[in-house]
């Protein structure tokens, strides 16, 4: 991210580096992804999966407490970027 990288890029599958990050439970990672871009959580792989649910899924399967903490991290992004939708779509 800092030389330029463009964390909006997504693989063939869809999946972006956020998705990857939640994957491996990596706090500093994704903590770093989302306060680059709140619409990363939003943003769905092809499989129609977006970050968010992809958290969400982990939190439920898992009783790690980093998994807890990134979901919970999730949830407020989550939050703050429909808000930021909505707004958007209000002007």
């Amino acid at each position: 991210l800092q030389s330029g990288a463009d964390p909006l890029i997504a693989c063939k599958t869809g999946d972006t580096a956020l998705h990857f990050a939640l994957m491996c439970s990596s706090l500093e990672t994704i903590s770093l992804l989302m306060s680059s871009n709140l619409q990363l959580i939003t943003r769905a792989n092809l499989r129609g999966f977006t970050p968010f649910h992809l958290a969400e899924h982990l939190f439920i399967s898992s009783e790690d407490e980093r998994v807890a903490s990134a979901f919970r991290l999730c949830q407020l992004v989550h939050q703050l970027a429909v808000e930021q939708i909505q707004e958007g779509n209000q002007n």
